[in-house]
């Protein structure tokens, strides 16, 4: 018989909009592989494509919805983020917590 050392762990989203109560219950439950929870019912901004935007040259969130305004020049910006990549300069984009509670 193959026996499986699997181990419990979650994709990240979860259905709560208080970072403490879904930080206490990944502590608890997750203790071997714990994971960041993404609130996506806190906040639009915890979805997992507006996310990551935080920073990103031309990217516009309103409401519910997330997209690039093409009407501005953007080569600069997005020079200086494709550098700060290059550079491994994590520091320059960071995620606030207005974009990720958990």
């Amino acid at each position: 018989m193959i026996e499986f050392g699997c181990l419990p762990t979650i994709i990240g989203s979860m259905p709560h909009t208080d970072p403490s109560e879904a930080c206490a219950l990944v502590s608890r439950h997750l203790k071997d592989i714990p994971a960041w929870p993404q609130l996506p019912k806190r906040s639009f901004k915890e979805n997992m494509y507006a996310q990551f935007s935080e920073g990103f040259p031309g990217v516009v969130l309103k409401g519910d919805s997330i997209y690039i305004d093409r009407s501005q020049d953007l080569d600069k910006p997005l020079e200086k983020l494709y550098a700060a990549y290059l550079e491994n300069d994590v520091d320059k984009y960071p995620i606030s917590p207005d974009y990720a509670a958990g």
